[in-house]
């Protein structure tokens, strides 16, 4: 089937080809099999995946993802390299150690219509900060995750993905705070103390994807999703923790309407009072999103989205959800019941332009509760320059309430700001054959206080089959604070200052100096 796809790849000159060949033979294991399995939300592997779809005249709906391969299959009828098989059969000669270590999965089985794949997942860094903070008395730190990963397609039509990841580490002093503040570490989960300052904590993640026909994809599982082009997202993010959800996608007219439905149960960090026979268990609440995309052209696409987060259990028992929680369309929960004061209601658009085959255009907006008070705004661009490199810039603002419900396990299901925010994002990344490269830098400012955040990074790709890198980086965060009085610090306004940043006033600098081997699967954010 790829060496018939092969004939048909029309590219005018032989250095693109070649380029294109060495680019898309090493993220072709993330997409193989060509089937129902998720693409990983992963920033900087999809702007690989963006520049090859910006070049090509296919009608393809990405922003809700994790996107399906077998709806990102498109992209391969000009180049059928970016759906190579997992097995990598080119490189049989090579001898057995070799292609376990840097190019095939630790086991691989394809017997007819089965296929499996098992691989380690883990990150072991070692890190040095400077900080100019007396709080401080922690300068070396470490990540240590063992997990597994397993992938398991039957026939085209259903896929199966389970991994668990297990972790200990000591982080760096703001993210310690954040996860004193937040009961939960980092998007990874509840946590435990370890040892001297140190979290220990687990993750979980699996889903089934079933497709009955090509344009019906149906999942359920325990995962996350994110909502957009860009970096941030004010519609719904990755950030926080992993969730319970059943998830639907729908195209129509030829595949240029696309149709989501979703539905998860979140939960907050709070107790429900029981009679103190069994442990007391978390205050949940159910959501329901609706995602509505139309792209009439390769290039244009805008997208309605709906999401309304209803308690379903606290302190006060169970809370029977209305019956318009299940019904499928978009509009009619906020419209019924968009005013009750315990339901979330988050509205939005999300809109993306490619021009010139370089040049990718998006941008958001969002409304909390159907207020215009609480409007988020979002625009965006990347670059696509050359072969490998990739200019991307974003601009965020938006209102946040103080007592915020759209939050699971203590985190943002947007913005990670916690009161009004304005943000500035600027990126260069480059990719040429296993290298990777980046130098980012986010301003974020957010009431009183402003975060300058300079992130650096170099990277090699050590095994495409699942994404295992070797990375060298530095990271610099500069916090400018208010000097608070003894009256200001009792302020609503000012509890999140005061619980995560020092109230004495002044400027905090931090230095952070890493070396890691990571499994890049999923996006954590340490940007803010």
């Amino acid at each position: 089937m790829f060496a018939m796809l092969g004939n048909e790849i029309k590219i005018k000159n032989e250095k693109t080809k070649v380029w294109l060949a060495f680019i898309l033979l090493l993220i072709a294991p993330l997409f193989s099999w060509s089937q129902q399995q998720n693409i990983p939300l992963n920033h900087q592997f999809y702007q690989v995946f963006e520049r090859a779809l910006i070049q090509q005249e296919e009608v393809v709906h990405t922003s809700f993802k994790p996107i399906i391969q077998s709806k990102a299959r498109a992209v391969s009828t000009n180049d059928s390299l970016l759906f190579t098989s997992l097995t990598m059969k080119s490189e049989k000669h090579r001898g057995f150690i070799e292609r376990k270590l840097f190019y095939d999965h630790l086991i691989f089985v394809d017997s007819n219509n089965i296929q499996l794949s098992i691989d380690p997942i883990m990150e072991l860094e070692l890190g040095n900060e400077r900080i100019e903070d007396p709080r401080s008395n922690v300068e070396s730190y470490y990540k240590n995750t063992r997990g597994v990963i397993v992938r398991l397609n039957v026939g085209d039509k259903l896929s199966i993905e389970s991994s668990f990841r297990e972790n200990q580490a000591v982080v760096p002093y703001y993210i310690a705070q954040r996860a004193s503040f937040s009961k939960t570490a980092y998007g990874q989960g509840r946590y435990k103390n370890f040892k001297n300052g140190g979290y220990d904590y687990a993750m979980a993640s699996a889903y089934v994807s079933y497709s009955p026909i090509e344009k019906i994809n149906i999942q359920a599982g325990h995962g996350k999703h994110f909502v957009g082009e860009g970096y941030r997202s004010l519609l719904l993010s990755d950030l926080a923790f992993n969730y319970p959800f059943f998830r639907l996608q729908t195209e129509w007219f030829n595949g240029k309407l696309s149709y989501q439905n979703m539905y998860a149960i979140f939960q907050d960090m709070n107790r429900v009072l029981m009679d103190g026979l069994n442990e007391e268990i978390f205050e949940r609440k159910q959501a329901a999103f609706h995602y509505l995309s139309y792209q009439p052209s390769p290039n244009f696409n805008i997208s309605f989205f709906e999401g309304i987060i209803y308690p379903s259990l606290d302190t006060s028992g169970n809370i029977v959800v209305p019956a318009t929680y299940w019904i499928p369309l978009l509009g009619i929960n906020s419209a019924v019941n968009g005013q009750k004061k315990q339901l979330t209601t988050t509205l939005g658009t999300n809109v993306s332009w490619n021009l010139f085959k370089r040049l990718k255009l998006y941008g958001q907006l969002s409304s909390r509760n159907t207020k215009i008070k609480q409007f988020g705004t979002q625009l965006g661009a990347k670059v696509f320059l050359g072969q490998s490199w990739t200019v991307h810039l974003e601009y965020n603002k938006g209102k946040n309430p103080i007592n915020n419900n759209y939050t699971h396990y203590g985190e943002s299901l947007n913005h990670p700001a916690t009161a009004d925010f304005e943000e500035l994002i600027t990126g260069i990344y480059f990719h040429k054959n296993r290298w990777l490269s980046k130098l980012s830098y986010n301003k974020l400012k957010m009431r009183k206080y402003q975060v300058n955040y300079i992130d650096a990074r170099q990277s090699f790709i050590v095994n495409p089959s699942y994404n295992l890198t070797l990375s060298i980086g530095v990271q610099n965060r500069t916090v400018d604070l208010p000097y608070l009085s003894a009256a200001e610090k009792e302020l609503p306004l000012k509890k999140e200052i005061v619980s995560e940043y020092a109230p004495y006033g002044g400027v905090i600098n931090s230095t952070y100096f890493y070396f890691s081997i990571s499994t890049n699967l999923q996006n954590k954010y340490f940007d803010y």
